[in-house]
């Protein structure tokens, strides 16, 4: 996908200064947490979500900020877990572990490296007012979109029918996970439940669209490790690359409306998605060398 010139504004160099040097900072906080908790979360990860943390969205707070970076090496641990060697020997623990992180999610303590990061970044997303709420659900429907690809892919490899492509792209929209990291952004800025529910269909196209992004950065690996994705359905790269595009153009018309002259949440989720995509063009996000 081509991003048009007009998403890519010059850059101011002060304002790449200061953002260059909060990424530092943030990235060494988000290593030392990563450190503290330990595998599958990855210290080595830090550098890609504090960057993302400080360039993305710099005017929210350091608190918020510190959230992305660490909902960020939650989800590369997460996937990580649930695509891992682990996970395929022992189906009945990753299905127990999903429901002890849903749990988590609504409330529960947490326990393991997964489940303690995730109460931690629930806790601090709840202090921010109307995000709590959101957040979960958009936790808990990834937690079960990632079991849903799980299953899906063990049925395939067992000689079973595959999911449908519209079933793996409701389920897959959640599981990327974007939600939940645009939600740990909102919560260090003003955010409150109208911004949210106006903001909802956007969001849900800026999720298909990193879906789709997705698949098509990571379709050589995942087809050695035996995980589905729209590729593997019978989504052609052409056809993928076009689907992302009209989500990303139909998110962005959706959210003009709504960015005004300050930044604010509308912003942070179009540069957010800008971000995610671009990315996704270059590297396999999590997996390059």
């Amino acid at each position: 996908m081509n991003i048009s010139a007009d998403a890519c504004p010059g850059l101011d160099v002060l304002a790449s200064a200061d953002a260059a040097v909060a990424a530092a900072r943030i990235t060494a906080r988000a290593a030392a947490w990563a450190r503290r908790l330990g595998p599958p979360l990855d210290p080595g990860l830090a550098p890609l979500c504090g960057l993302l943390a400080a360039f993305v969205a710099p005017w929210t707070s350091r608190p918020g900020a510190d959230l992305v970076a660490r909902t960020g090496l939650w989800i590369f641990a997460l996937d990580a877990w649930t695509d891992g060697p682990a996970a395929r020997r022992d189906p009945a623990a990753l299905r127990g572990g999903v429901a002890e992180l849903r749990a988590v999610a609504a409330g529960a303590a947490g326990s393991g490296p997964l489940g303690t990061g995730l109460a931690e970044i629930r806790d601090g997303i709840a202090a921010a007012p109307d995000v709590p709420g959101p957040w979960r659900r958009s936790v808990d429907a990834a937690l079960v979109g990632a079991l849903f690809e799980y299953e899906a892919a063990r049925r395939v490899a067992a000689g079973g029918p595959p999911p449908s492509l519209g079933e793996y792209l409701r389920h897959g929209a959640a599981s990327v996970a974007l939600a939940p990291l645009v939600f740990a952004m909102w919560s260090g800025m003003a955010c409150p439940a109208p911004v949210l529910r106006a903001l909802a269909r956007p969001l849900r196209d800026a999720c298909l669209a990193v879906r789709l992004a997705n698949d098509l950065s990571g379709h050589r690996r995942e087809r050695g490790e035996g995980v589905l994705n729209a590729l593997v359905l019978g989504m052609t790269p052409d056809e993928a690359r076009a689907r992302s595009g009209e989500y990303v153009a139909r998110c962005r018309r959706a959210l003009r409306p709504h960015i005004g002259p300050l930044p604010g949440p509308a912003l942070a989720l179009e540069r957010q998605l800008l971000w995610a995509v671009r990315h996704y063009e270059r590297v396999d996000a999590g997996h390059a060398a």
